[in-house]
């Protein structure tokens, strides 16, 4: 799955789903910004396991 800027990256939890909007891909490394302005990253390996697995899902920005 191709991730860009700009789309959602969607986390289901056991208390419903988080949301951040992806800022930027840098290499191996998805940089994203929660709804409260905190900055976080996560390896793009994480991010299409978590997706394989049902725990994540990727929100296209058009």
């Amino acid at each position: 799955m191709e991730i860009k800027s700009g789309d959602i990256l969607v986390l289901k939890t056991g208390n419903g789903e988080y949301r951040s909007r992806i800022s930027k891909i840098d290499g191996d490394i998805v940089k994203i910004i929660d709804k409260n302005g905190s900055y976080r990253q996560i390896s793009i390996k994480n991010v299409d396991d978590m997706i394989k697995n049902g725990f994540s899902s990727i929100e296209k920005f058009d």
